[in-house]
């Protein structure tokens, strides 16, 4: 029986500000479920000073990246994949000799979730925030036939550098809740530290479906959605799906979904 972890052990960590419980949760589960010999740690981190050599010096085999670094760490790479091309921005490191290779499986989450929603070329979509989150979900979004996306963030300046589609439309904060759309994306982190929700509460109930990245298992958002029969998906379920294509690019093994979900307990 092989005991892990062991000199032999493959490492992966994440980096965040405020560090959570459930990329160590998801990959440690899937280790196991594989028998591999990986270890994932979570870290805090408050800069992006000496990572290269954290990362090297220790031999660490996948990052993960989480907010604020998702765009501020391209510039430490060295390779690219075509998803951080795209998006300008990573959220999953590989290294190897001293190599770093980013990805960008936020772009891979995003595309499952949409195909669920099934929207039509007459919905719309409103999207809150301008980070490297956000600026990947508009990557894909924009690709597809919908009738119009409303872009709106507290700083619209940050919008400029986005190469934007002629059905998007950029708005101020304050004007939030005077749009209308079928679905509503959250890539703001309102909610995940306080109860403040990213729209009025009078407003909820227009959207058809909701997206809100927030990861939290008490969200009051998602309660209010429900009672107002409005669809909602949460930031546990997009995480989940980035995970299942990170774990694939740091073990080079894919996991069964519908395993790994029964075994965490996930009901979406």
């Amino acid at each position: 029986m092989n005991i892990y972890p062991n000199k032999l052990t493959k490492l992966c960590v994440s980096i965040s500000k405020n560090p959570g419980t459930s990329g160590s949760k998801f990959h440690n589960t899937g280790y196991r479920l594989l028998n591999l010999n990986y270890l994932y740690l979570p870290l805090k981190f408050n800069s992006l000073d000496n990572l290269r050599i954290i990362l090297t010096k220790l031999n660490i085999r996948g990052c993960s990246v989480s907010m604020p670094f998702k765009e501020k760490i391209v510039r430490l790479l060295d390779l690219k994949d075509i998803s951080t091309i795209k998006t300008s921005s990573a959220n999953t490191l590989v290294c190897k000799n001293g190599i770093i290779k980013g990805y960008n499986t936020d772009y891979y989450a995003i595309k499952k979730i949409i195909k669920k929603i099934n929207l039509t070329k007459n919905d719309s979509i409103l999207l809150l925030g301008n980070g490297g989150v956000a600026r990947t979900i508009y990557e894909y979004i924009k690709k597809i036939k919908i009738k119009k996306i409303y872009l709106c963030a507290r700083d619209v300046s940050k919008f400029n550098d986005w190469k934007k589609n002629k059905n998007s439309e950029i708005f101020n904060w304050h004007k939030r809740n005077k749009l209308d759309a079928t679905l509503l994306i959250n890539a703001t982190p309102l909610g995940m530290k306080n109860k403040y929700l990213p729209v009025d509460l009078k407003v909820v109930a227009k959207y058809k479906s909701i997206l809100d990245l927030v990861i939290d298992s008490k969200s009051s958002f998602k309660k209010i959605a429900q009672k107002n029969k409005v669809r909602f998906y949460d930031g546990l379920e997009f995480s989940f799906y980035q995970a299942c294509k990170q774990f694939e690019i740091y073990t080079n093994k894919k996991i069964n979904k519908k395993l790994i979900k029964d075994t965490l307990g996930y009901k979406f």
